[in-house]
């Protein structure tokens, strides 16, 4: 949940610093938003590697875009593809339903990390 926050947080920020972007943003903004909202459906708090935490959320990290779309678009990619591959890893560890939906959300980060790929700034 905390990755799905951050990613939502660095496309807020992509989309406030670069409104002509906003477009190429909206849906994966909204697709992880889903996934969040998913999520926390399936959470249980104080269970797990977190159990000590009592459950809380770390906060979600405050995000500034860098200056050029382009660069923009960059960091989005490579978030996109990070988050893709700790999905994959998250599987492993993960019970078959919560494996399907982790397994899910990171086919769609990989399609985003794709389709950002084409977007011309």
């Amino acid at each position: 949940m905390a990755a799905e926050r951050d990613l939502i947080a660095l496309y807020e920020a992509a989309r406030r610093s670069h409104a002509s972007l906003a477009r190429h943003l909206d849906r994966p903004l909204a697709h992880h938003r889903e996934h969040l909202a998913v999520l926390r459906r399936h959470y249980v708090p104080g269970r797990g590697a977190r159990a000590h935490e009592g459950g809380a959320l770390p906060a979600p990290r405050v995000v500034q875009a860098p200056g050029k779309a382009s660069e923009a678009l960059k960091e989005l990619r490579e978030a996109e593809a990070r988050a893709a591959a700790a999905r994959v890893a998250e599987v492993s560890r993960a019970t078959p339903g919560l494996a399907q939906l982790l397994a899910s959300i990171g086919a769609c980060e990989a399609g985003h990390a794709a389709v950002l790929s084409r977007v011309k700034p």
